[in-house]
Order: structure tokens, then C-alpha cells, then sequence
């Protein structure tokens, strides 16, 4: 019961989220175009490959570490807060240095180097809001996300009402990142009280990154995964491939946000639950597998069948490009999906490591294959790449967590689904 009333909160907030963040997407589409707007979305993308580099892997710990209850808190905080603070300065030095060195434009580098300094903002935010969500608090979470977006969209609008063009567009992030923060230290404290104090202690920041590396690897190599497409696509084809892509890869990633927000639903429960009753995880992940199946091939369908009309409502037809990306993308979701679950019960489990190792095979396997299609098909080598590199990623996972797990149901799933799936094929293929 509890996990479908978080999922009810996380799914909620995180929908409001989706839209707000296509609604901004829409905004700057039409006021800077596709080159301006393939501007900016590599910005986000360059600084996203170092996301996870800046969070180190410590706020999935901490949500394990307090939901399993195998940590005093307070100091445990402390020391997560202080590490954050010597990696993320030093990562923050890392990306402006490789900016610098790969883009000479003045717009680009100052662009990244105010979303880099918002990022850290966030990167220290979402510490304490790790720690809400391990004390099943997904509802000061979904505030605190529902909130951020809100600051950006209408951040975001003032701008284009005064004209502000890139770079000045990235205080946005970087004012609403502040805000957030505030905000979730304020949340934190008034719920739990805890009284938490930054340690600068070497030894016991090296223990603890070390704890959270394997975290922080499977993370890096996800979002290296997500953002290389673009970064490749610009170096080989120019930015205008890059907004064509971009509005394609968001209105197929528009529709994760249930995935997301059912497995971190279900990642306290497989963390706290996992040394007491191994049945217990087994149940509940063939129970989400189903789910997840039965929600991510009929959406992927409906998005093929309508990805023209998608895209001329949202875009309009200075975007028809990404009509035909999209109906590629969108195959996308039901690996996708699958590797959501798979994904959270392994680090809740303990099996970090293997995740990290995974994701890593997956990013050498997306690289390959985008320096063989993208000179020669463009923007469309770079959504089969993306397609591929996901499946065999979530077969990777699957077969060890049926290793470790056990008694996970693949095939009865999946038979019990098709009937109902062609049955809903058939419907599609005849409206």
C-alpha cells in the first residue's frame, strides 16, 4: 500500500514535471529555432555528461544507507555534504577546462559554466531530498521537484519577454537552482530535525566515496549513454541535427517519468527488505515487470502510429525531421522501461558493481555504433544506436538479476501479454 501511495505522489509530480519541461522545450524551440535551440541543448548535454561525476554516486547510497537504517544520519549527512563539496568543485574546474578546449565560442563556454554552477546547486539539493525519499516521504519530494520546474518555466518566460538570449537564459537554472536548495534544507530540518555537521575528515571521505563510486560509474556511464548521441551528432553534422534529435528525444523520453517514479517507489522497500525476505523482492519484481510491460509496449505503439501528429501540435512544421526520428526513438521506451526495474533492485540489492559494468559495455557498445551510423544516416544512425545499445543493456541486467533473484517470470509475463498486445496492434493498425 505504501508503495502505490508513493507511486501515486512521485508519479503525479513527476508528470507535472514532464510537462512543464516539454512546455519549456516547446518555448525555446520557437524563440531560438532549431540552430539557437541546438545551442542550448548541447549545453545541457555537455554538462550532463558530468552530472553523476558530480554527485559521485553518494545520493544513491544515502537513500540505501538510511532506508536500510544501517547509518546514523546525522554524521552520515555530514560526511556525504563534505565530499560533495571537494568533488563537485573539482569536477566544476574538469568541465569548464574541456569546454574550453572543445568550443571556442564565447556563448557556448559562459552558457555551460552558469548551468555547471546550477548544477551543483541541484547536485547538493538532491542529498537531502535522497534522504526523503529513503524515509518514504515521496510527497516533499514531488513538492520539491514540481517546485523546480515551476521556477524554471516561468523563469523562463519572463526572459523570452525581454528578449534574453544564450547565455543570459542559463541564470534561470542557476537562480531556481538556489531557491531549490534553500528549499530543501528548510523541508529537511522541519520534518526530521537532524542536526547535520560537515566533517572534513580524509580518511572517512575516501571510505565513503569509495562506498559510492560503483553507484557513481553506472551513473556516469548512463548519462554518457543519454547526452554522447548529441555531442557526436554536432562534431558530425552540425547543430540543426541536434535540435531535430533533441525535440524527437524529448517527446519520447516525456513518457519515462512513470517508470522512474514506480521503481524509486520500490527502492526503499527492495533495500529494506532484501536481508530479511529474498520471496518478498522476488514477488514484487515479477509483480512490476508485469507492469512495466503492459504500460511501455502499447505507449511505444501509439506514439509510432501518432508521431506526425505529435510532432506538427507540439513543433509545427519547421520540426518535420523529427517525425521520422521519432518513430525510431520510441522504440526506445520498452527497454527503457525494463531497465528502470531492473536497474533500481540491483543497487538496492547491493549488486552496484554489476550495474556499473553493464552500463559500461552499453555506452563502448553506443559509442561504436554511432561512429559507424551517424556519418552515414545522421540524426537516424544516432535514435538506432540509442535503440539497440538499450535492449541489449536490459538483457545484460535481466539475466544476472534472474541469477541472483530467482524465480523471475519472464516468459509467463510475456505470454500472458500477447494476446491483449495484438489484440491492441490490431486496433492501431486498423484506425
Amino acid at each position: 500500500m505504501r508503495i502505490l501511495q508513493n507511486f501515486s505522489y512521485l508519479t503525479i509530480s513527476q508528470a507535472v514535471e514532464k510537462l512543464i519541461n516539454f512546455l519549456i522545450v516547446i518555448l525555446l524551440a520557437a524563440y531560438l529555432g532549431a540552430e539557437g535551440y541546438g545551442t542550448y541543448a548541447l549545453c545541457i548535454a555537455f554538462v550532463s555528461l558530468f552530472n553523476y561525476v558530480i554527485d559521485a554516486g553518494l545520493n544513491m547510497l544515502t537513500m540505501r544507507e538510511i532506508a536500510s537504517g544501517s547509518e546514523d544520519e546525522s554524521s552520515f549527512l555530514g560526511r556525504v555534504l563534505a565530499s560533495k563539496v571537494l568533488v563537485g568543485l573539482t569536477v566544476a574546474v574538469l568541465i569548464m577546462v574541456s569546454a574550453c578546449y572543445l568550443y571556442p565560442t564565447a556563448e557556448i563556454r559562459e552558457s555551460i559554466l552558469l548551468y555547471t554552477l546550477a548544477v551543483l546547486l541541484l547536485s547538493f539539493s538532491n542529498t537531502f531530498r535522497s534522504a526523503l525519499m529513503a524515509k518514504e516521504r515521496m510527497e516533499l519530494e514531488g513538492l520539491l521537484a514540481t517546485g523546480h520546474r515551476v521556477l524554471l518555466i516561468v523563469g523562463i518566460s519572463l526572459f523570452i519577454l525581454i528578449n534574453v538570449k544564450l547565455p543570459g537564459l542559463m541564470y534561470v537554472h542557476l537562480l531556481s537552482g538556489a531557491i531549490i536548495l534553500v528549499a530543501s534544507v528548510i523541508i529537511f530540518k522541519k520534518y526530521f530535525g537532524n542536526r547535520i555537521t560537515c566533517t572534513f575528515n580524509p580518511t572517512k571521505m575516501t571510505s565513503l566515496l569509495k562506498r559510492s563510486f560503483p553507484f557513481a560509474l553506472g551513473a556516469i556511464m548512463g548519462e554518457i549513454y543519454f547526452n554522447v548521441d548529441r555531442v557526436m551528432l554536432s562534431k558530425f553534422c552540425g547543430l540543426e541535427a541536434v535540435g531535430y534529435y533533441s525535440v524527437a528525444y524529448r517527446l519520447c523520453f516525456v513518457w519515462i517519468f512513470m517508470a522512474n517514479s514506480l521503481s524509486l517507489a520500490a527502492y526503499p522497500v527492495f533495500s529494506r527488505t532484501w536481508n530479511t525476505d529474498r520471496e518478498a523482492v522476488a514477488r514484487l519484481f515479477n509483480s512490476l515487470f508485469k507492469v512495466f510491460l503492459m504500460v511501455s509496449v502499447p505507449l511505444a505503439l501509439v506514439v509510432y502510429v501518432t508521431a506526425g501528429e505529435i510532432v506538427a501540435l507540439t513543433f509545427g512544421k519547421d520540426f518535420y525531421e523529427s517525425i521520422g526520428l521519432l518513430k525510431i526513438l520510441v522504440w526506445l521506451l520498452p527497454p527503457m522501461y525494463l531497465m528502470h526495474l531492473t536497474g533500481r533492485t540491483l543497487e538496492a540489492i547491493g549488486e552496484q558493481v554489476f550495474i556499473a559494468k553493464s552500463m559500461t559495455v552499453g555506452v563502448i557498445i553506443n559509442v561504436l555504433l554511432n561512429l559507424a551510423l551517424i556519418p552515414r544516416f545522421g540524426a537516424a544512425g544516432a535514435c538506432v544506436s540509442t535503440v539497440v545499445a538499450a535492449a541489449i543493456i536490459f538483457v545484460v541486467q535481466f539475466v544476472y538479476i534472474n541469477k541472483i533473484v530467482g524465480r523471475i517470470r519472464l516468459f509467463e509475463s510475456i505470454v500472458k501479454m500477447l494476446i491483449p498486445l495484438l489484440a491492441f496492434f490490431g486496433v492501431l493498425f486498423f484506425l
